[in-house]
């Protein structure tokens, strides 16, 4: 298994932002980040050719990741999520997207995981605290070793708020940034996803809430 291709061999150190609708929690002063809470949230996903990271929300019940992780299963396709080799979660591809690279999983069955919180743009400033979480072994066809499934952390800043030609809004950050981090958070210091590590260096925002039904939606 592999990861499918990229425009890139490194994530070029950037990250999507991706800003929430009515989902912010107010930063609250600590002695430092929740860094357990950040990694049980953070998980390892797999198609049939390619795996990456990604995150749970929804209250357990949907995962975020890069559309490029997924997109051997195809739009409405299935997806695993991992917590070990042997405890898999399966997910249908709710909603996905080119164009930015991003997909939503809707898990069969809720996943023991806490859901992420999110900042919004507005609360990140140049010079800010991040980490980086996810999977360096899920590029390297690596499925079967339990030190594989333990969450790698990168730290760094935010080096830049930076936009692309076409509007694109992203930062740049100091985080050392692997393959297999595709799809996956980066976190503020509060533990809160300010942004999702990305393989290609041209995406959009995009925005997303639950509905009443505590489904993901876009908006």
């Amino acid at each position: 298994m592999s990861l499918c291709k990229t425009s890139s061999p490194f994530l070029a150190s950037l990250v999507l932002c991706v800003l929430v609708a009515g989902v912010f929690h107010a930063q609250v002063a600590q002695a430092g980040p929740p860094i357990q809470e950040m990694k049980a949230s953070t998980v390892w996903v797999e198609c049939i050719d390619g795996a990456g990271t990604g995150f749970v929300t929804g209250d357990g019940w949907y995962v975020i990741t890069n559309w490029h992780v997924v997109m051997g299963a195809g739009g409405g396709g299935n997806a695993d999520v991992l917590l070990s080799p042997s405890d898999r979660y399966l997910s249908r591809i709710v909603w996905h997207s080119q164009e930015p690279d991003l997909a939503i999983l809707k898990l069969e069955r809720r996943i023991p995981r806490p859901s992420v919180t999110f900042a919004t743009d507005e609360f990140v400033e140049d010079a800010d605290m991040v980490y980086a979480m996810g999977f360096p072994g899920a590029a390297e066809d690596i499925v079967n070793v339990e030190s594989d499934f333990e969450v790698k952390i990168t730290e760094g800043i935010i080096s830049a708020k930076v936009t692309a030609n076409e509007g694109t809004d992203m930062y740049q950050t100091t985080a050392a940034l692997n393959p297999g981090n595709s799809g996956g958070p980066l976190y503020n210091e509060y533990g809160q996803v300010i942004g999702i590590n990305v393989a290609k260096s041209l995406v959009i925002v995009v925005t997303f809430e639950e509905d009443m039904h505590g489904n993901m939606i876009e908006v």
